[in-house]
């Protein structure tokens, strides 16, 4: 029996030696590697009159917004697989206050791998730097954990 089992030892260390070592290999996924820093908000819009987004970000006690049309050129919208949205469909899936995600459209949009963290209709927006910088600069004001909203 000891004997039975040395040589079982034996072989499947002798197995596990002949492998390749698998060092530095990363598992499939984004082009560029496994990592993607990308700066982004969390807003609410909706579609209003003409085809128009609304987008809400407060900001203290203020309740700033901005309205921009998207053209599919300086304004996109975007599935979470990375396709541009038609204005019909961004209107359906914003007929009324929904959480977006919203990039600035300098930079690529986000690896699609990256998006299927979010949910299948939810809109991504890349907006220019000067649409993009307020809200950015709205977001830095948090209510801290803890403290109610008033």
């Amino acid at each position: 029996m000891t004997r039975l089992l040395t040589v079982a030892v034996i072989a499947g260390g002798t197995a596990l030696l002949a492998q390749e070592p698998r060092f530095g290999t990363l598992p499939a996924g984004p082009r560029g590697g496994p990592v993607e820093v990308v700066s982004v908000l969390f807003l609410q819009a909706q579609v209003i009159d003409d085809g128009r987004v609304m987008f809400l970000f407060p900001r203290g006690d203020q309740e700033p917004a901005l309205l921009t049309k998207v053209d599919g050129k300086t304004v996109k919208a975007l599935d979470r697989d990375g396709k541009a949205l038609t204005a019909a469909e961004v209107g359906k899936r914003l007929s009324g206050y929904t959480p977006v995600v919203v990039v600035p459209a300098e930079f690529a949009p986000p690896d699609p791998f990256f998006l299927k963290a979010l949910d299948a209709k939810t809109v991504v927006f890349a907006l220019p730097r000067t649409q993009f910088a307020p809200m950015a600069k709205a977001a830095e004001f948090r209510h801290p954990l803890g403290v109610p909203r008033e």
